[in-house]
Formats: C-alpha cells, structure tokens, sequence
C-alpha cells in the first residue's frame, strides 16, 4: 500500500498504507458535512482575481465541465494509479478528499518540470457508496456488470472529493460534494448490451450520469448533477468566486 506524501502540503488521513505522514489533520467524516451535502477541511486561499486552474486529471469530463463553466484551465499528467490505494477505517468523503489531495500534491510538487508557476493546482476523485461499500472504478466487465445490477431500482450515493493547492505558498483547500442518485429498473439486455460497449471504463459505479441519462436510462438525482460526474461545479464556483 501506498501513504499520504510527507511535506507540505499536509494531507487527511484517509490512504491506508506503510508511511507515516507528518501533520495530517485528523479528520472525522460525516459530523463535518452540511445540510447541502458539503464536507470542509483545510487552509483558506486567498480571494481575489480567478486564478489560472492546473487541472491534475486526465478525466474528460471534467474537462468538460471547466469549459462549459468559462473557466481556463491547463491539464496536469499526473501517474497515480488508485488500485494500489485502500481506504482503510475511513469514511467515504475522506477517502475522496484524501486521492483529490493526493492528485494535486503530486502535480504540486512536480510543479517546476510541468512549467507551473502560479494559480491553483485541481485534484478531484469521485466514488459511490452502496449499503455502505466504497465503490470505484470496475477493474472489468464482471465488476461493471455486478455494480449496475446492484444499483438498479435503487438509490446510491456518489461523492466528489475537491482539493486546491495555491501554487506559490502551498496552501489547501478540501471539501467534499454528496449527492443521491436513484436508478429505475434496467433491463438484462440493456445491461447487457451496456457492458459490451465498455462504457464503463474509467467511470466511478461503472457509469456517467449524463451519457446514461441522454441513453434513455430511469435516472434521477437529489442534489448537484455536476457532483455525479465528477467535479461540483456549485461549490468550486463559489470558492473560485466564479458568478
């Protein structure tokens, strides 16, 4: 197993592994989350003028929702892999913000050979959680399959883990977004069909929202949509000072 890089910027607990980290904050999830489904941890970054946006993933998606919000951005190959990782005794919004932060201190700290020199540097990861069980991205067709029978006719819980690193002085911020997602009744040729086109792939619970929803799939969701697909755009505007 792999743990929480030592150094500033200093992490959440979360990353179950053999290395000790210095300064982790402690979190208890859950006592922390909001009435609109935020969890907050970290430092304050300073208001002003949107930054430029180092966005360390390679999630299209994302992408996605950084353009159709107006907000510039520059992508960040990052080399973490999140099969080697286990989310120990912690709960699921720490487990998010814990890989978002992870994500970002890699990029952060691999800031002079990417050439980035100031703004803030973007992590995100997003799970879902069913009965209780953190469930991620499908590692095959089986998995894929297995999890949207599990889901359907059924609600589920997705969360999306946000951290900003302030290039020049390292500070952090973390929050985390819930939202539910109730999936109707799908059909075993429907599934079936679904996991034979590989879809799946890359996609946390094996699915995106608005690819399935546009595919005729009985979805709805009490909360923010963005959250689902992988990076919530409310509350990152409104941290970004974005109108």
């Amino acid at each position: 197993m792999v743990g929480i890089p030592t150094g500033r910027p200093n992490g959440p607990r979360g990353l179950e592994g053999g290395d000790e980290t210095d300064g982790r904050d402690g979190l208890t999830m859950g006592a922390g989350r909001s009435s609109d489904g935020i969890v907050n941890d970290g430092e304050n970054i300073p208001e002003g003028m949107i930054p430029r946006i180092w966005l360390a993933s390679r999630s299209p998606r994302r992408r996605e929702l950084l353009d159709g919000a107006g907000i510039k951005f520059d992508v960040v190959a990052v080399g973490v892999d999140d099969g080697e990782l286990s989310p120990g005794s912690g709960g699921a919004a720490e487990w998010v913000m814990s890989l978002a932060y992870l994500k970002a201190t890699v990029a952060w700290r691999d800031r002079e050979k990417h050439g980035v020199t100031e703004g803030l540097v973007l992590g995100a990861d997003t799970v879902c959680v069913l009965d209780g069980a953190i469930i991620g991205q499908p590692a095959s067709a089986e998995e894929a399959d297995s999890i949207i029978r599990r889901f359907a006719a059924r609600a589920h819980d997705v969360l999306t883990g946000v951290c900003l690193i302030d290039v020049a002085t390292g500070a952090r911020d973390l929050f985390a977004v819930a939202a539910t997602v109730t999936l109707g009744e799908v059909s075993d040729d429907e599934i079936r069909s679904y996991v034979e086109s590989e879809h799946w792939r890359g996609k946390a619970g094996a699915y995106n929202y608005d690819e399935r929803a546009r595919a005729g799939w009985p979805l709805s969701c009490d909360g923010d949509p963005t959250a689902v697909t992988g990076l919530p755009m409310v509350e990152l505007k409104r941290r970004l000072g974005v109108a």
